[in-house]
């Protein structure tokens, strides 16, 4: 683990991956990711509107459509094809199940639910749905629930790796770890691709400050090198294991694919300035954690206590009259702008 930093740096703040989903706008907990059927990439609007005008009555034309309008974030479209699907077929459990995914997609978690329960109604043994369902009560922390429909999944396909993935999912939030691996192993014997059950294998070890978290980080950049979330769990396990130079060169590895990813410049200013002593670098790296997130309370702190002890105490007070303006009961910046003399 990493040292003890100077008392005279005040407070900084180490930011791990939960704030770099909130930096991103994002919710701090690791959500499910929703199932769909996979679109050829090679298929693409041209030949489905040629196979439409050929078979117009075809539900699953419309229904392949509306995966590329929702691949497109076109969602009036993709609502209205999936639409049309229904009304050609309105006992196709495929149909209510895509319009499911819209409505979870959207946040729409009651109408989701309500069509993914419409599918089961016209198939009880529809997989898809199933998982969906056991996604949503997950989401809802309804893990009873969750791990019902999770079962009943397997019952008809022990071969499933998505229905392991999300019982480690409901181990993780339950903070059974040990089971917890146990499913997102089995989900990657099932699925050698799937990096999200590499990606929270790393997360695990990492908490157990086990090294094993840099294979299963890795392997998740080997499947897919632009992995944000990996590229930064990676980063910040070098970094909070004392390998501060790796954990630059990982943080930079992460801003070539991802350039305004804030929090990886925050962090750097954090290495920077807490264990190398280089004031200078910090408030840059603090700068440009600033600039891509100008409302990044920790980064105006910190650039203030880097500016202070550099000596520029005006720019100092100035920065930390910003985090009041974010954070009015912030006590350290209080306290800071208290002993500067500033008002």
């Amino acid at each position: 683990m990493m040292g003890i930093l100077d008392p005279r740096r005040y407070i900084l703040f180490l930011i791990s991956f939960s704030a770099l989903l909130t930096s991103c706008g994002g919710d701090s907990e690791v959500k499910p990711i929703a199932q769909t059927e996979v679109t050829s990439s090679a298929e693409d609007f041209t030949s489905i509107n040629e196979a439409i005008k050929e078979s117009p009555n075809n539900p699953d034309l419309y229904l392949r459509r509306a995966r590329l309008f929702k691949q497109n974030q076109q969602l009036k479209d993709a609502y209205s094809d999936v639409g049309r699907a229904l009304k050609i077929d309105s006992l196709l459990p495929a149909a209510h199940h895509e319009m499911g995914l819209l409505y979870y997609m959207d946040g729409q978690m009651g109408e989701a639910k309500f069509a993914f329960e419409g599918a089961l109604s016209l198939d009880s043994k529809y997989i898809p749905s199933m998982l969906q369902l056991a996604e949503i009560y997950l989401v809802l922390k309804n893990y009873n629930k969750s791990m019902t429909e999770i079962n009943n999944v397997l019952k008809i396909d022990q071969q499933v790796g998505q229905a392991y993935f999300l019982k480690g999912l409901i181990y993780k939030e339950q903070k059974n770890m040990e089971l917890a691996k146990s499913s997102f192993q089995t989900a990657i014997e099932m699925n050698p691709q799937n990096v999200e059950a590499f990606n929270l294998l790393g997360m695990i070890y990492a908490e157990e400050d086990d090294g094993l978290s840099m294979t299963y980080y890795n392997t998740v950049l080997d499947i897919d090198s632009a992995h944000k979330e990996a590229l930064y769990n990676r980063a910040f396990f070098l970094q909070d294991q004392g390998y501060v130079q790796d954990a630059l060169e990982a943080y930079d590895l992460l801003l070539k694919f991802h350039p305004g990813t804030a929090v990886a410049y925050y962090n750097k200013g954090y290495v920077y300035f807490g264990y190398l002593n280089d004031v200078a670098q910090a408030i840059d790296a603090f700068t440009e954690a600033i600039r891509f997130n100008p409302q990044f309370v920790k980064a105006y702190f910190n650039r203030a206590v880097a500016l202070e002890e550099k000596g520029k105490k005006s720019d100092a007070i100035n920065d930390y009259k910003k985090v009041v303006e974010l954070d009015p009961d912030h006590d350290a910046a209080l306290a800071a702008l208290n002993r500067l003399g500033a008002k």
